[in-house]
C-alpha cells in the first residue's frame, strides 16, 4: 500500500487557492494605496491651490485699496459684492468670488479708534478664505494685516530742521510733545524737552541720546525719509470736479457745523460774492447785483445769503497769485491783503469732513473772517479758532505723566469730524490787521498794525505745508499771547515759530500740541499722503477658516 503521506496530488489545489488570496489582497492593497495616495496628493494640491485663491483675495483688494486709499468705507468693485455691513455702514463680508477654478471669500476688519483704550488698532485686516471647485470642502484662510504710510500717522513730520534762513531749531527744556513724531533731518535737542510718543530721524539725532527715556518715553529710532509730494495739483483737481468747490482769489471762510459762509472776491469776474451772491459796496450800503436790493449793514445782508452746504467730496481750493519771501518782508503788516492773492482766512466750528487749501497763504483767525469791520471797534463774532463741532479732546494722565489723547464724540452723533488745512507757502495763525471790504483791503496800516490774534486759540486739524511753515505771523512781536492747544497733525517743511522766551515774558504763544489718535489710519478727504506711500503687508498668518 502506497504511503498516504508521500501523496501529493491533494495539495495542489488549497495551495493555488491561498496563492490566488495572497494575490488578491495585495491587489487590493496596492488599489487602495494608490487610490490614498492619489486623494492625498489631490488634497495636497486642493490645500495650496486653496491658498492660492486666498491670497489672490488679498491681492484684488490691495489692489482696490491702492486705487482709493478710503475704498474699505464704501467699497463695491469688479467681483467684489458686500453682503454683510458694520453699523457705521462699512462693508464687513463680501459673498464668495470666483477665480480661475476656485473661490475666495473675505472679511474685512476696518482700523478704528478704540474708545477708553490706550491701544488703537491702526491697521485694516483681510481674512480671505480660499478653495478649489473639486474640493470646496478643502478650505484654507489666511489673516493679513495691511497699512498705509500716511503723514497723518504722525502728530508732526518736519522736511528740514533747519529754517529759511539758515538757523538750526531746537527742541528746548520745558517743550513736551503728545504724539508720534518723525524727522527727515537731524533733530536738534537743548536741555531736556520730552517727547511722549515714538521718535523717528532720518539724519540723527544732536544734543541728546536716542536711550535718554527721560527724553524720548517711547524710545528713538532711524527711519526712511517720507517723501513730501511736488504739489497739490491732485486737490485742486478734486476741487474743480463735481461735487468739489473753487475760489479764485482772496477767501474769508467761516465753518457753521455742516456748512459754512464764504467772503470771496472773484478774479475771473472782479466781483465780490457772499455765499456766491455777487455784491459791491457803495456809500456805506451793501447792494445785492442779483437784486439790486441794499442793506445799511453787514449782518442784514449775510442774512439774506443763506450758508452754503459742505462740498460733497470734501475739498475747497482757492486759487489765485502768490508772493515771495521778499515781498513779505518788504510789506510787513499788509502783504497779504490783496484780492488776487490766492489766500485763505478761516475759522469755527466743523461738523463733517473737509480739506481746505490755499494755492498761497492761509490765516487762522479767532473772529469771523466774513465780517469786514474792525475787530477793535465792533462786535465781531468770536471763535475758538478751528475746531470741531460733535468731536472733542482730552489728554489722559497718571503720575508718570502723559498716557493717550482720549477723543470724546457727541452721544447719538454716528459722523466724522475731521478737518485738513493745506496751504502752497505758510500757514499762519492771524496777527496782525484784518481783511477788510474795500482799499486798502486791510484795517490798520503798515506802520501802526492792529493786533487781532485771541489770548488763547484751540486747532482741531491736520496741517500740510509742504513749501513752508505753520506758525504764528510775527510771533516775536507784540504782546505775550495764552496757549495754542492743537490736536490733529503738523506736516511741513522746516518747523514753524510761535512764541519766544526772553527775561520779560517773551513773545508769541506757548504750545500744547498732541496727535489725534485717530489720524492714525484716517485723515481728511484726499489729503496729501507721502510720494513713497502705499499699503504694506504688517503681518501674515495662517488662521481656522471662519
Amino acid at each position: 500500500m502506497k504511503n498516504f503521506f508521500n501523496n501529493e496530488k491533494g495539495i495542489v489545489l488549497p495551495i493555488v487557492v491561498v496563492i490566488i488570496a495572497i494575490v488578491t489582497v495585495l491587489g487590493f492593497s496596492a488599489v487602495f494605496v494608490v487610490n490614498s495616495e492619489t486623494n492625498m496628493i489631490k488634497r495636497s494640491a486642493g490645500a495650496r491651490d486653496a491658498i492660492y485663491y486666498a491670497e489672490a483675495g488679498v491681492h484684488k483688494y490691495l489692489w482696490h485699496l491702492n486705487k482709493d486709499s478710503t475704498f474699505y468705507q464704501t467699497g463695491t468693485g469688479t467681483g467684489l459684492v458686500p453682503v454683510e455691513f458694520y453699523p457705521n455702514g462699512y462693508p464687513r463680508k463680501y459673498q464668495p468670488t470666483a477665480y480661475e477654478d476656485g473661490f475666495y471669500q473675505l472679511i474685512i476688519e476696518p482700523p478704528q479708534y478704540i474708545e477708553d483704550s490706550a491701544e488703537t488698532e491702526p491697521f485694516l485686516t483681510i481674512i480671505s478664505t480660499g478653495w478649489t471647485k473639486s474640493s470646496p470642502a478643502d478650505r484654507r484662510t489666511i489673516k493679513v494685516k495691511v497699512q498705509k504710510r500716511k503723514f497723518t500717522q504722525y502728530g508732526m513730520v518736519t522736511n528740514n530742521e533747519i529754517n529759511e534762513y539758515g538757523e538750526r531749531l531746537y527742541w528746548v527744556s520745558g517743550e513736551k510733545f503728545y504724539g508720534p513724531l518723525h524727522s527727515n533731518d537731524i533733530l536738534y535737542i537743548s536741555g531736556r524737552p520730552t517727547f511722549y510718543g515714538p521718535v523717528t530721524y532720518t539724519g540723527g539725532i544732536d544734543g541728546a541720546d536716542k536711550d535718554n527715556k527721560n527724553i524720548f518715553k517711547q524710545g528713538a529710532a532711524q527711519a526712511d525719509p517720507l517723501t513730501f509730494p511736488p504739489g497739490n495739483s491732485d486737490l485742486k483737481a478734486w476741487a474743480t470736479s463735481p461735487g468739489g468747490h473753487y475760489y479764485n482769489g482772496r477767501t474769508c471762510i467761516m465753518l457753521r457745523g455742516d456748512k459754512y459762509d464764504v467772503r470771496t472776491y472773484d478774479r475771473d469776474s472782479g466781483q465780490w460774492k457772499y455765499n456766491g451772491v455777487p455784491y459791491r459796496y457803495k456809500a456805506g450800503k451793501y447792494i445785492n447785483e442779483l437784486t439790486n436790493e441794499s442793506y445799511n449793514n453787514f449782518s442784514d445782508f449775510a442774512a439774506a445769503c443763506p450758508s452754503l452746504d459742505l462740498p460733497e467730496n470734501g475739498v475747497i481750493y482757492v486759487d489765485g497769485e502768490t508772493y515771495d519771501q521778499r515781498h513779505a518782508d518788504n510789506h510787513p503788516f499788509t502783504y497779504c491783503w490783496r484780492p488776487e492773492y490766492g489766500n485763505v482766512f478761516i475759522s469755527g466750528k466743523l461738523q463733517g469732513q473737509l480739506t481746505v487749501v490755499a494755492a498761497n497763504d492761509l490765516f487762522i483767525t479767532g473772529y469771523n473772517p466774513t465780517d469786514w469791520r474792525n475787530p477793535r471797534y465792533s462786535s465781531l463774532e468770536r471763535t475758538e479758532g478751528v475746531t470741531y463741532e460733535k468731536t472733542s479732546f482730552t489728554q489722559v494722565m497718571d503720575d508718570s505723566g502723559w498716557l493717550r489723547t482720549r477723543v470724546h464724540v457727541d452721544a447719538g452723533y454716528n459722523g466724522v469730524d475731521m478737518l485738513g488745512l493745506v496751504a502752497g507757502f505758510k500757514i499762519r495763525i492771524l496777527h496782525y490787521n484784518w481783511p477788510a471790504q474795500k482799499d486798502p483791503f486791510y484795517w490798520g496800516s503798515r506802520w501802526i498794525p492792529i493786533d487781532v490774534a485771541p489770548y488763547n486759540i484751540t486747532i482741531h486739524a491736520a496741517l500740510y505745508v509742504p513749501h513752508s511753515s505753520y506758525g504764528f505771523q510775527y510771533a516775536e512781536m507784540g504782546k505775550r499771547k495764552g496757549t495754542i492747544t492743537l490736536v490733529g497733525s503738523i506736516t511741513q517743511k522746516y518747523r514753524g515759530f510761535v512764541g519766544s522766551t526772553g527775561l520779560i515774558g517773551g513773545t508769541g504763544y506757548k504750545k500744547v500740541y498732541s496727535h489725534d489718535p485717530r489720524m492714525k489710519f484716517d485723515s481728511p478727504p484726499h489729503f496729501t499722503d507721502p510720494a513713497n506711500s502705499g499699503w504694506r503687508s504688517i503681518s501674515w498668518q495662517e488662521v481656522a477658516p471662519p
